[in-house]
């Protein structure tokens, strides 16, 4: 099962900013802000946070 989610890297903006004034399109969503994932990547990393957390 696939989830359209936010991209991580961007924040959902679809472009980042290099050296703090040249804006340029996301390289991991193509500039879209938007991700497909898998569910299992999700609860993989859900899992991670928890035990880094604790």
């Amino acid at each position: 099962m696939k989830i359209i989610s936010i991209c991580k890297k961007c924040k959902g903006t679809g472009s980042i900013t290099a050296c703090k004034f040249i804006k340029k399109p996301c390289p991991a969503c193509k500039g879209t802000g938007k991700m497909t994932k898998h569910l299992s990547e999700i609860k993989y990393e859900e899992q991670n946070k928890f035990f880094l957390h604790s």
